[in-house]
Order: C-alpha cells, then sequence, then structure tokens
C-alpha cells in the first residue's frame, strides 16, 4: 500500500503539535466502526481528488449521522450535498478547504442548519427505506415484485452482518 499521503498529514500536523490528535489506519474500517467518530466530529471533510468517484461510503454515513460536511466537487458529493446539504470546494484548492471548515466551526447556527439538512436528507435513504420504495416502484409500474431473499444472493460473502434490516425479507 502506498503511505505517502500519512507522511504528508503526519508532516502538516506536526509543527502544530496536533499529531496526537489524529488517528490513521491503513485499513479500510468494518462496518458500525465509524458511528463513534462521526458523532464525535464537528465537521466531516472528503477532500477526495477524483472528479468521478460515483461513491463513497463514509460520506454516505456522514449524511446519515446529520453531520455539517465539506467536500470537494466529486460526482457523488456534488450531487448529495446539492441544495443546502453541505459545502463544495474545488479540487487542489486547501484555502478554500480550510475556509469553509473554519467557517462551519465559526457559525453554530450555519452548522446546525447543514446537519439537519443532512440528517433530513441522509434518513431517506437508509436500506429498508430504500428497499420499500423499490417494492413500490415495481408495484406501480404493474410488474411483478422481486423476491428480497434472491437480491440477498448479491451480498457479499459474509452477508451483511448486523446492518441487515428485518425486511430483507419479502414484505
Amino acid at each position: 500500500p502506498a503511505y505517502g499521503h500519512l507522511v504528508v498529514l503526519v508532516s502538516l500536523l506536526c509543527p502544530f503539535g496536533l499529531l496526537g490528535a489524529a488517528r490513521f489506519t491503513d485499513r479500510h474500517p468494518p462496518p458500525g466502526a465509524t458511528a463513534a467518530p462521526l458523532r464525535a466530529s464537528d465537521v466531516y471533510v472528503t477532500p477526495d481528488l477524483d472528479p468521478h468517484q460515483i461513491t463513497s461510503g463514509t460520506l454516505a454515513y456522514a449524511l446519515g449521522a446529520g453531520k455539517a460536511i465539506v467536500s470537494t466537487r466529486y460526482a457523488h458529493a456534488a450531487e448529495v450535498l446539492a441544495d443546502g446539504r453541505g459545502i463544495l470546494v474545488d479540487f487542489k484548492d486547501e484555502r478554500a478547504l480550510a475556509a469553509a471548515i473554519n467557517g462551519l466551526l465559526d457559525d453554530p447556527g450555519l452548522r446546525a442548519q447543514l446537519e439537519r439538512n443532512d440528517y433530513d436528507y441522509g434518513r431517506h435513504t437508509c436500506w429498508p427505506i430504500v428497499a420499500r420504495r423499490s417494492r413500490n416502484l415495481y408495484r406501480e409500474a404493474g410488474g411483478q415484485v422481486p423476491q428480497w431473499g434472491r437480491w440477498c444472493l448479491l451480498a457479499p460473502a459474509g452477508g451483511f452482518g448486523g446492518d441487515a434490516p428485518d425486511s430483507l425479507s419479502h414484505p
């Protein structure tokens, strides 16, 4: 694995004595492990450099947790942070990124508004609601409602673990 980005991050934190305030890992967190750090954060920042990034699990978690979000303008972020749900900055614009983060930290009212907007949006994108909407869409279109159990075959080899909603079985 490449650790160049970690070296850069550590070198940026050290002069300010902030290295102890950050934790780094070279592993993807297990399901559910992101909830506590998200709850403890004031602002969630996703400075992705790929404009074609079509999905971000941690961005989805941050929306669901109702966090104020600052992001670069990659595809997924631009879509879900529209309409007052986050602050978007240009790629590789560190000054704009810092200004957006500091602006949210200095303005609790704006941060609270983004948190409400994100929570309201994110709660409609969780799996049980998406499954129910998909089922209703099939019904409205006059098609046969798929058997949810068959969809589970597309799940990871280990299954969905404790994150699987009860509605995975056909309602």
